[in-house]
């Protein structure tokens, strides 16, 4: 029984950040819906992911250049996609992602959403930072 769950934890801790291929929205898409029923504004912080729930909080860092941003979970990508996150506009401008149009970026989650459909009135707001801090550890996926 140790064995399994020392595997598990393992297995959760490896898991713990991603590295993949990020894009942003393009401006057409502003105002139009999202998968979670809002309207995507391309100048808050959010980002579509394949299978994190609504509301998540990720830290995304670009490996290029070490610039983060925190972004919150409010779409969805193509079953297809080869991406990792599509992020708003002003994530990407946040990150130096926006005049390369794509770029290699680690994710961390910070706080796992509860995957519900928002409301306009209800969102919540992400404020971006400068992640330096070793105190700031995300949590392994599929983790709370």
């Amino acid at each position: 029984m140790r064995i399994l769950v020392l595997a598990f934890l393992i297995t959760a801790l490896a898991s713990a950040q991603e590295t993949g291929t990020a894009v942003y929205y393009a401006d057409h898409f502003h105002g139009k819906p999202v998968a979670n029923g809002e309207k995507y504004d391309k100048n808050e912080y959010t980002a579509a992911h394949n299978s994190l729930p609504f509301g998540t909080t990720l830290r995304v860092t670009n490996v290029s250049n070490g610039k983060s941003v925190n972004v919150r979970i409010n779409d969805r990508m193509g079953k297809n996609s080869k991406r990792l996150v599509d992020l708003s506009r002003a994530a990407a401008e946040e990150i130096g992602l926006v005049q390369a149009g794509r770029a290699t970026v680690r994710i961390a989650v910070l706080k796992r959403g509860d995957g519900k459909r928002s409301s306009d009135s209800a969102r919540r707001k992400v404020r971006t930072r400068k992640v330096s801090s070793a105190s700031d550890k995300p949590t392994p996926f599929g983790k709370k």
